[in-house]
C-alpha cells in the first residue's frame, strides 16, 4: 500500500483551489494496475473544512482527514509546508511508502504502478514533469524548458520516500517557513547519510497545473533561498549533521508528540500486566490526564 499525502491550506472560497485539488484527486480515482493507495490529507487553514468536499470526491480509495489548524506555530503565517508534512506523516500516515503530493498534480493513469516498481530498488524518488503556465516570468529561463510547446516547462521535486528515510534524517527541517525549498532541503540531507539509494528527476508525465510562483522561485533574497544556500554546502562537506534538523513538534527521544490538549510532554512506560509480568504500554502526557495504549494511537490524538 502507498500513503498519499495532501497538505491543504488553502480559504474556503478559493474555488480555484478546490478545482486544482479535485483534478488531482480525480487523476488518482482512475489509478490502473496500482497497487492499494490511501489519500490522507492535513488541512492547517485556521477557518475552514474540506471534509465534505473530499468525501464527495473520492470514492475509490481509503480516506483519512485531519483539520489542525491549532498546530501552525506561526499566526501570522496560513501555511508552514514543513510543519505540515511533518505532522501529515507522523499523525495519518502508516504505510512504508509515502507519495508527497501538491494539490495541483495531476498524475498519470499508470504513475502509481511505475512508482512501486521504482521503489523496490530505491528509498527515495524525484521525478520531473510538465508545468502548464501563463506567466512570462518561466518562459525568460530556457534552461528550464523542457518542451517546444512554450506552454510547457520542466517542473522538479516531488518526492517519494520509505519511512525509513524519513525517521532517520528526522523529517523535513521546520526552519524553512511558508513554504518552498524545505523538500529540496530533504532530498539533500537524504543524500548527504550516503545510507539511501535515492534516484533523481525520474522522466515523468506528471502535470502540476499552474499557480503564481512562490517568493523562492522569483525572491534571491528569499529567506528560505538564502538558508538553503548556506546549507546545502554544508551538507556535502559533510560538517552540519543532515539528521539534525529545526522541528516545532518538539519530538520526544521516545518519538511522541507533545499532547494536543495542554502541550505537555508525552511519555511511554511499561505498566504490569496481569498474567505476563511488564509487557503492556502505556502512553500518557506528565501534565494532563491523557493517555493512549501505543505510540500511533497518541500521536494521531487531536484537539476536537
Amino acid at each position: 500500500m502507498i500513503d498519499i499525502l495532501y497538505c491543504f491550506h488553502y480559504p474556503a472560497e478559493d474555488k480555484d483551489a478546490l478545482i486544482r485539488f479535485a483534478n488531482s484527486l480525480f487523476s488518482i480515482e482512475f489509478q490502473e494496475m496500482c497497487p492499494t493507495l490511501r489519500i490522507n490529507v492535513i488541512n492547517t487553514h485556521p477557518n475552514n473544512t474540506i471534509e465534505d468536499f473530499l468525501y464527495k470526491t473520492v470514492s475509490r480509495w481509503d480516506l483519512r482527514y485531519l483539520h489542525i489548524p491549532y498546530l501552525n506555530p506561526y499566526k501570522f503565517m496560513q501555511f508552514h509546508r514543513a510543519f505540515a508534512l511533518n505532522n501529515g506523516i507522523r499523525r495519518l500516515c502508516d504505510n512504508n511508502i509515502i507519495q508527497i503530493s501538491d494539490i495541483d498534480i495531476v498524475y498519470p493513469y499508470w504513475h502509481f504502478y511505475r512508482m512501486e516498481k521504482l521503489m523496490e530498488k530505491h528509498d527515495l524518488l524525484t521525478f520531473t514533469g510538465y508545468r502548464i503556465l501563463d506567466a512570462d516570468y518561466y518562459y525568460k529561463h530556457s534552461d528550464l524548458l523542457r518542451s517546444s510547446r512554450n506552454e510547457f516547462v520542466k517542473c522538479h521535486g516531488v518526492p517519494l520516500l520509505k519511512r525509513d528515510v524519513f525517521n532517520y534524517v528526522n523529517g523535513f527541517d521546520e526552519e524553512y517557513i511558508d513554504r518552498g525549498l524545505e523538500d529540496c532541503d530533504f532530498i539533500e540531507r537524504v543524500k548527504a547519510t550516503k545510507k539511501f539509494g535515492v534516484l533523481e528527476d525520474v522522466d515523468h508525465e506528471i502535470c502540476h497545473l499552474w499557480h503564481k510562483p512562490w517568493n523562492t522561485d522569483t525572491d534571491p533574497n528569499n529567506s528560505n533561498r538564502i538558508r538553503y544556500n548556506e546549507k546545502i554546502p554544508l551538507y556535502k562537506n559533510g560538517t552540519l549533521d543532515p539528521t539534525k534538523v529545526n522541528s516545532l513538534t518538539n519530538i520526544s527521544s521516545d518519538g511522541l508528540l507533545p499532547c494536543p490538549f495542554c502541550g505537555g510532554e508525552a511519555k511511554e512506560e511499561n505498566q504490569r500486566g496481569q498474567w505476563e509480568g511488564y509487557n503492556i504500554k502505556n502512553i500518557y502526557c506528565q501534565k494532563c490526564a491523557a493517555t493512549a495504549s501505543s505510540k500511533e494511537d497518541w500521536n494521531r490524538r487531536i484537539k476536537l
